[in-house]
């Protein structure tokens, strides 16, 4: 009987880095010690032979949303946040979880891109629609919403659409081209989304002392958008709405608010560990 050939380290360490991104259910950096816990799992590749495993390059979503503070996170850094879709959020099920156990939250409401005192940051710096220019991967944005737009024509291969965006004189405008995307499945952007709009908040709120100094004044904050009419990036309710304050009753995802949460939680550490970057 002809011996099985055993694939290559090279191959062993290709896999393992695919298997825990599958693992994990999100793309981010996996860390030496991950690839080589998964590639021991993997048939084939003997533990007999250990090889020390270099760095695994940072997986991107047309760049890395943790690119200054994620490689080589330990677990426990990540809790509470919980796995959800793509990127790492605090999520509407952990928050059921959670209430349904006695714990309450302080909740802050936001909805609408207009301050209520001109020139004042207040809430309404948390909408996508808040006019607030930021760079992303050398790309200059109005607001987050035009970077998210972009990232979705982008991921469809729309070169016209991410054009049009990057020049739309508003954030509603901006809306209106992502929707006509060519080649666009729900699917695809599904997976996709929640990482696009995390990597543009956390631009929009680094790239302005006043912007980030509010994010941060949120604390521990449950941050809700309390959009009556959006189901997905909203609770589909209104912040006066008693149910609001429920996330069993919510009728929507509120993924902009957990976004919103993780961006907090990244430039908080962010700024602990480079307290001079942001002086």
């Amino acid at each position: 009987m002809t011996a099985r050939r055993l694939p290559g380290p090279r191959y062993c360490e290709a896999r393992a880095t695919s298997a825990a991104r599958d693992i994990e259910g999100l793309e981010r950096p996996t860390t030496a010690a991950s690839c080589e816990a998964a590639r021991r799992r993997i048939a084939g590749c003997s533990p007999a032979t250990p090889r020390a495993a270099s760095p695994a390059p940072h997986d991107r979503v047309r760049g890395d949303p943790f690119a200054r503070n994620a490689t080589g996170r330990a677990q426990k850094d990540l809790d509470p946040i919980k796995s959800h879709g793509n990127s790492f959020f605090v999520n509407r099920a952990d928050l059921i979880r959670r209430t349904a156990a006695g714990e309450s939250f302080k909740w802050l409401f936001f909805w609408g891109h207009t301050p209520k005192t001109p020139g004042r940051v207040d809430a309404s710096c948390l909408s996508q629609w808040y006019p607030a220019s930021f760079e992303l991967d050398g790309v200059r944005y109005a607001t987050a919403e035009h970077a998210m737009m972009a990232e979705k024509a982008r991921l469809f291969g729309d070169d016209e659409a991410v054009a049009r965006v990057l020049v739309a004189k508003s954030p509603a405008e901006a809306k209106a081209i992502g929707r006509e995307v060519r080649g666009y499945v729900d699917e695809v952007w599904a997976a996709k989304r929640e990482t696009a709009v995390l990597r543009g908040n956390v631009a929009k709120f680094d790239a302005s002392d006043a912007l980030r100094e509010y994010l941060l004044s949120t604390g521990e904050r449950i941050l809700v958008e309390a959009s009556p009419r959006d189901t997905v990036w909203g609770i589909g309710l209104g912040g006066a709405n008693p149910a609001a304050q429920d996330p069993s009753r919510w009728r929507g995802q509120n993924l902009l608010g957990f976004a919103l949460m993780e961006a907090r939680r990244i430039l908080r550490e962010r700024t602990k560990k480079d307290p001079l970057d942001h002086t």
